[in-house]
């Protein structure tokens, strides 16, 4: 779980993605929203960009939730 603001997860993002750090400073980071990136087989997927923050309590049934 990392927490942070919008200029860190563009950091993120670009070597996630093995884009530019300009290239990452267009995308928009929305307040309190998240963003979900697996990390498997030694690569990193993004599965969730800058999703809406909900007040709906999570499924903890699920699989991505454990």
């Amino acid at each position: 779980l990392i927490c942070s603001h919008g200029d860190f997860m563009r950091t993120l993002v670009s070597l996630m993605r093995g884009i530019t750090i300009e290239d990452a400073a267009r995308i928009h980071f929305d307040n309190a929203s998240y963003s979900i990136a697996d990390h498997t087989d030694e690569k990193w997927e993004i599965t969730a960009l800058n999703q809406p923050a909900t007040t709906q309590a999570p499924d903890w049934s699920s699989p991505r939730a454990r």
